[in-house]
């Protein structure tokens, strides 16, 4: 009972709180709730029975003095309870001169049990009731479930407090990865202040004043590729597995040249006098492209790129195919579809995928999710760099890349 409970503390307010203190305070609780239960199972009303609960112990030092008492009785000597009728001892008259001199009978309290001293017998020193159950434990008191139970907690606390610490160390020692920003730190990686040469190249990137670091093969921090005299975004990472080197390598060389790839350079292509078919070879997968080839009577524009490398992730390869459906149509008015067939490295001939991109279903897409922004695919998307990087935003566009995608997969 939280009333009860915050009685029973505040009893002990101010007490040192040694095991055997915590035991008592327990055992303390344990009897009022017993004795308000039993007032409430004999009729009386709650509050009455909360009162009286309350008035049975006032302090902790009659608890403690209810104890020594008990202690005493066991140990075989007697506790004198002073009565009002009790009866006069009878005493040997004396005379007024002896009765000065001789001291009174003295009358001492031992925690809360009366003695009767005779006159001129040492009185045993007088101990604070808290001080003397510090110094002496009440015997036979025994360590309670509740305060063991106290203890097996802190006692997994302080475990797994050491054990998230040590996991702490090791996250910050082994570092994490980064790609979005070049940021890659492995294990064993060290932080350099010097230019960044994981790879050859030196970027000239800034890392809170310091330029590009490298270590132990690991590009670290925001240092520039070589190549663009520090106007680079990031250094390449660098793996363990020289697999998922290779394969982080082509599928970024892949998205690069989606990225890239100028508007002003597509409005060149565009136009009745240049041929998609030229227009194929510089487009993205434009080195794998194999036979192109026209279908005047249903306006369809066929691509077929063969040996592409089985190392470029499956998405940036739906990314290539929709960027390129788009900008082929976009420079093209005439063509109405545009049906791709891939075929893979060290797959047959005819283990291939084929995808056929419909203008009027592009059409839709692209103004259904840019709220009419993109009505139409045409060289008008090549006027300037910001409304074509507007189509290459939903290009990149995990969610609308592979419906498009998907819907484009002839079976």
């Amino acid at each position: 009972m939280n009333e009860l409970r915050m009685y029973v503390e505040h009893l002990f307010e101010g007490k040192v709180l040694t095991a055997e203190m915590i035991e008592l305070k327990e055992e303390m609780y344990g009897n009022l709730v017993a004795r308000y239960e039993d007032y409430l199972a004999g009729g009386m009303d709650a509050a009455e029975a909360l009162e009286k609960t309350k008035a049975s112990i006032t302090s902790v030092e009659d608890v403690l003095a209810g104890e020594d008492a008990d202690e005493v009785a066991e140990a075989g000597a007697p506790v004198v309870q002073p009565t009002a009728d009790a009866e006069p001892v009878a005493e040997e008259p004396v005379s007024s001169a002896s009765q000065a001199e001789a001291p009174a009978a003295e009358t001492t309290v031992l925690s809360g049990a009366t003695a009767a001293h005779a006159a001129g017998t040492p009185v045993p020193p007088q101990t604070e009731p808290e001080l003397a159950d510090l110094a002496t434990p009440a015997m036979g008191r025994k360590i309670t479930s509740k305060v063991l139970i106290a203890s097996l907690i802190a006692l997994v606390f302080v475990v797994l407090a050491a054990f998230f610490g040590v996991l702490a160390v090791g996250c910050v020692s082994f570092g994490v990865t980064d790609d979005t920003q070049g940021q890659v730190t492995t294990a064993n990686t060290v932080q350099g202040t010097g230019n960044d040469t994981a790879d050859g190249t030196t970027g000239n990137g800034n890392t809170s004043g310091n330029n590009g670091a490298a270590s132990n093969n690991n590009a670290v921090g925001n240092g520039n590729a070589a190549g663009n005299a520090g106007q680079g975004q990031s250094t390449t990472p660098r793996f363990e597995d020289p697999e998922d080197q290779a394969e982080y390598e082509a599928t970024s060389a892949l998205d690069s040249a989606i990225a890239n790839q100028t508007a002003a350079s597509l409005a060149e292509m565009a136009g009745a006098g240049n041929a998609p078919a030229s227009m194929v070879q510089s487009l993205p997968l434009g080195e794998y492209a194999g036979s192109t080839g026209n279908d005047t009577q249903q306006a369809r524009f066929n691509v077929r790129y063969d040996n592409v490398s089985d190392l470029i992730d499956g998405d940036a390869i739906d990314r290539a195919l929709l960027y390129n459906a788009t900008a082929l149509m976009s420079a093209h008015s005439d063509i109405r579809q545009v049906t791709i067939t891939v075929h893979e490295r060290y797959d047959s001939d005819y283990d291939t995928d084929t995808y056929t991109f419909d203008r009027a279903t592009l059409e839709h897409a692209y103004s259904n999710a840019s709220n009419g922004a993109i009505a139409a695919l045409d060289s008008s998307l090549f006027a300037s760099e910001e409304a074509w990087q507007n189509v290459r935003d939903y290009v990149f566009r995990e969610n609308f890349c592979e419906r498009q995608v998907d819907f484009a997969e002839v079976e």
